[in-house]
């Protein structure tokens, strides 16, 4: 099983202040919805339509995996 270690800084505006490993393609997968959410403002629309709703991230298996570390 691969595993990656990322600092997860600056090149996806995200600053995390510590270190933490992750299975490979559940980071690529999550990452990559990020960068989905971010590049289309998704996120922002949402909440400027319903400023006090709660953004909730499941997944089964492999996808809750990449809910955990998207989250």
């Amino acid at each position: 099983m691969a595993f990656l270690e990322s600092t997860c800084q600056d090149e996806f505006g995200v600053d995390i202040d510590q270190e933490f490993s992750a299975h490979a393609g559940m980071l690529e997968a999550a990452l990559n919805i990020y960068r989905e959410l971010i590049g289309r403002h998704v996120i922002n629309q949402a909440l400027s339509q319903c400023p006090d709703a709660d953004i909730v991230l499941t997944g089964h298996s492999l996808g809750a995996g990449t809910a955990s570390i998207l989250g």
